[in-house]
């Protein structure tokens, strides 16, 4: 698998719920990795949302170690049928109860097994599917995959709710330290995002007051 240098940001959203949900699923405590599968929307170029989250059942993998687990079938076919309809992204996340923040070599022949049949079953030739690694601490690293599974990664991955957090990797390999506040590296880290304000008026004006 070849890593392709592409000049967007690429980036994957979720919301402080499924941060939440996914955390909880997949460190149950028992020190073993677990799985679950993001349905994700291109929400534009280069910035994909996770709009539902797939959670696989503990005893349906037949093999779980600290290092290791082996995915269904029987969840990504139905993976496959949620997708298809409004063409979503699937992106395969499981947990490192180690805490290393790294894609092995078994997460690399995992993705090397699974991945084609999520490109088999869809038409269309723009859409990606990728992986993703979730820490205890609940940091997430995720990279995409095009049809001729290229690694394309993912630059950031961004979780919305009471605060915004984000977690990105370094050209080191590490991920990346919050900034301090007002640094140069604070203003380089709110580029990725955009805000806006909904809702402000109470009296039907477009303006804030």
């Amino acid at each position: 698998m070849n890593t392709v240098n592409h000049d967007s940001y690429f980036r994957l959203a979720l919301s402080e719920n499924h941060h939440n949900m996914l955390h909880k699923h997949l460190f149950p405590g028992v020190g073993l990795e677990a799985a679950a599968i993001l349905l994700c929307s291109q929400s534009s170029a280069s910035r994909y949302l996770v709009k539902d989250i797939l959670l696989v059942d503990y005893s349906e993998c037949r093999t779980r170690t600290n290092d290791f687990i082996s995915w269904p079938r029987t969840y990504i076919e139905n993976a496959i049928d949620a997708a298809e309809t409004n063409n979503l992204s699937i992106v395969l996340v499981h947990s490192h109860p180690g805490g290393t923040l790294v894609f092995s070599d078994m997460d690399d022949d995992s993705d090397r097994e699974f991945l084609p049949a999520l490109f088999e079953a869809n038409e269309s030739l723009d859409t990606l599917h990728g992986s993703a690694i979730m820490t205890p601490d609940g940091a997430i690293r995720a990279r995409f995959y095009n049809r001729r599974l290229d690694i394309i990664p993912v630059n950031a991955v961004h979780c919305a709710g009471d605060n915004l957090i984000q977690w990105k990797m370094t050209e080191f390999d590490s991920l990346q330290p919050h900034p301090m506040a007002f640094s140069a590296q604070m203003g380089k880290d709110l580029k990725s995002f955009t805000a806006c304000i909904v809702g402000v008026s109470g009296t039907g004006s477009i303006i804030v007051e």
